[in-house]
């Protein structure tokens, strides 16, 4: 276990931690003048904006994502699983997809889209990508709730007093974790803004440093907008580093009693809310791509067919390595991880890029920096953290009493692992896996800078295109996407439905 700490932290301190040390190592050694270009008069606008669309996508997908959340995990409500799998579907899409959805929609609707084309409108679309992830962090964490909490307050005071001195501050952590983590998540999007034509901070970035080729200003800037990301999130550092990004299982959780008609209006809410964010831009999505038969549909297949199998494949890959090293990580406790994941988390995705692209183009590292294993550690150093901080919260809810009455029946700790461990952990290992599988196919912006040529990438390719093809094929594009994102996510749930049935998740006796 010793040595396996010991690689761990090797692993961390050079494919994670040095790529941003060499970055700030770079920044330090720049003079005042150098600073004085980068972080020029319209530097202040942009972080402002920048910091407005976050801030605002934070605390609507969490006040909206808390409220569904709550509903979904108190209440029995009519057709609860299909209201779940819908409210889930933004989660599933890429960022740009649902962009060129609503561009569509208020297109066919033949309504402006002037507005949708502003800071407005990156934050609604932002907010409605985002809002199922506070539902499940939320809902996770109500549901961990121990109900006899909820129900000796209820003796004394009616329901809705409950909620507010009791449960509300239960929820407290969750309700900071989810704070946090679409903040970060919306400063460093850089898809939706650029597709939209809204200047911040993550394409100012990128601009600087892919189209105007000037390094040391895109470099200066990356290491303001790190420090501001690390800076925003310094306060609610110990709740990111604690809670679980969704918890797994339940504690003695039971739902709240409630009215037909309570039922009924809370269930026509959260279909009208998925209907209108999600559901009418991906019909009339799919009507734009249509327009003109399979003619459009079939032209975007064929473009993006060389670029299927290997996305497939990397995201298959990415995901993999983060369940393996979450799993070890989470395990392993390894002092300061936490912190340094989350770090490497608040930087921004261009500025991670960035800083991957000058530590690995340099010599003994080209066989990285010429191979699609850079976009494996793009991977990993992005999105560790999220299934480290899962996979924590289920091992926390197991007792340590099962492994050890197994120790000392004479299972090895391969046995522990496969009889204990495997099945009780399963959801959480699934979760883990489709969540790291959704954010490696879908991430563009710290790909579309470290890409070896030769490579074909899924989301980089569609992004390309978007720039500069029609209306209709772009549109015929997203659909394709759509597509085939939701048929691998198919076929990866029946895969862990037949290997990893419901019977198969109970801790098995040892013989």
């Amino acid at each position: 276990m010793r040595r396996l700490r010991q690689l761990l932290a090797g692993l961390l301190v050079v494919v994670a931690i040095g790529p941003v040390v060499l970055l700030l190592g770079s920044a330090a050694r720049a003079g005042g003048a150098s600073w004085g270009a980068a972080l020029g008069a319209d530097w202040l606008p942009l972080l402002g904006r920048s910091i407005a669309i976050a801030g605002a996508v934070a605390a609507l997908a969490t006040g909206l994502g808390g409220l569904f959340g709550f509903l979904l995990a108190r209440f029995q409500l009519p057709a609860q699983p299909l209201l779940r799998l819908l409210l889930s579907g933004p989660l599933f899409l890429s960022p740009y997809l649902l962009a060129v959805a609503w561009s569509d929609g208020l297109y066919g609707l033949g309504w402006s889209r002037e507005a949708l084309f502003g800071p407005v409108g990156v934050a609604g679309i932002l907010t409605a990508i985002y809002t199922p992830l506070a539902a499940y962090i939320v809902g996770g964490s109500l549901v961990n709730i121990n109900a006899s909490l909820e129900e000796a307050g209820q003796v004394l005071a009616p329901y809705p007093v409950v909620v507010r001195r009791i449960v509300l501050p239960l929820v407290r952590p969750a309700v900071g974790s989810s704070l946090g983590l679409i903040f970060v998540l919306a400063l460093s999007e850089f898809s939706v803004p650029s597709y939209l034509g809204v200047p911040t901070l993550v394409t100012e970035v990128f601009t600087q440093f892919a189209a105007f080729y000037r390094y040391d200003v895109a470099l200066l800037q990356s290491v303001a907008l790190m420090g501001v990301c690390l800076l925003l999130l310094w306060p609610e550092r110990v709740f990111l580093t604690r809670t679980p990004v969704v918890a797994m299982g339940s504690r003695s959780f039971r739902t709240v009693p409630s009215s037909r008609r309570g039922r009924w209006l809370a269930t026509a809410g959260l279909g009208a809310y998925v209907a209108g964010a999600v559901g009418v831009p991906l019909a009339l999505l799919t009507r734009q791509a249509l327009g003109r038969g399979l003619a459009d549909l079939a032209e975007a297949f064929e473009l993006l067919r060389p670029t299927l199998l290997p996305s497939l494949g990397l995201a298959a890959a990415g995901a993999a390595l983060l369940t393996g090293s979450a799993y070890v990580l989470a395990r392993t406790k390894l002092p300061g991880a936490n912190g340094v994941l989350l770090g490497l988390f608040a930087v921004p995705s261009t500025v991670l890029g960035i800083a991957y692209l000058r530590f690995y183009n340099a010599p003994g590292l080209s066989g990285i920096y010429h191979s699609s294993l850079i976009i494996l550690l793009v991977y990993w150093g992005r999105f560790l953290f999220i299934p480290v901080r899962l996979l924590a919260g289920a091992l926390a809810q197991l007792s340590p009493t099962l492994e050890e009455a197994a120790r000392l029946l004479g299972a090895s700790r391969g046995q522990r692992f496969r009889r204990i461990l495997a099945p009780l952990l399963a959801d959480a290992f699934g979760t883990a896996f489709l969540l790291g599988f959704i954010l490696c196919l879908s991430e563009l912006s710290t790909v579309i800078l470290v890409y070896p040529p030769g490579t074909q990438v899924l989301s980089v390719k569609v992004f390309t295109y978007m720039a500069n093809a029609r209306q209709s094929l772009v549109s015929a594009l997203s659909m394709v996407v759509l597509l085939i994102s939701g048929g691998a996510l198919a076929g990866l749930l029946t895969l862990r439905h037949l290997l990893f049935p419901a019977s198969w998740r109970q801790p098995r006796a040892s013989t």
